[in-house]
């Protein structure tokens, strides 16, 4: 019976030791799998980091395209298209016009004596005048025409779907106005 005691007590003894043995590898694999997590976490924030650090430089570089273009196509002191884009646009236009049978006029407008102004009060109130004709160009402006400044005191309108009869009321219009 004393051996039979001493065989229970080792297997207890054994049991009890590869119970903690299982308890310890348990714990270790808890504490990798909380590593892991912790890991994944980190992963995740990093990747939510980088799509939003990637979002504001897409929006970034949109309003960089958008603004190199606004230069690119606008005349800086009038807000109108500078002649390259004019020429470029005229030509859609014309273009547009064509394949629709539809007429398409073209005023042609400066200021007159425009250097007398330079030349008695200065560059800059002759640059604040090229500015208020275009402004007033801009809101003669019918959606789909263009309006360009060429250069110094010249300006066109183009102007799609318009008969020559009334291009000319449009641009007389447009010469009241300024006036």
């Amino acid at each position: 019976a004393l051996q039979q005691a001493r065989f229970d007590l080792k297997n207890k003894e054994s049991q009890i030791e590869l119970l903690d043995k299982k308890n310890q590898l348990l714990s270790t694999e808890s504490e990798l799998v909380q590593e892991q997590v912790q890991s994944m976490i980190m992963a995740l924030c990093l990747a939510v980091f980088a799509v939003i650090a990637l979002l504001f430089w897409s929006y970034r570089t949109r309003r960089l395209q958008n603004r190199l273009r606004h230069l690119a196509t606008t005349d800086a002191l009038t807000g109108v298209y500078n002649r390259g884009h004019f020429a470029e646009r005229s030509q859609q236009l014309i273009s547009k016009a064509s394949d629709n049978s539809q007429p398409i006029s073209l005023i042609f407008f400066d200021l007159d004596h425009f250097k007398r102004i330079n030349d008695t009060h200065g560059h800059q109130v002759g640059d604040g005048v090229i500015r208020r004709v275009a402004e007033i160009a801009r809101a003669q402006v019918r959606r789909g025409d263009v309006v360009g400044h060429i250069g110094g005191e010249e300006f066109v309108w183009l102007i799609a779907g318009t008969t020559e009869n009334a291009a000319r009321l449009l641009a007389e219009r447009l010469r009241q106005a300024v006036e």
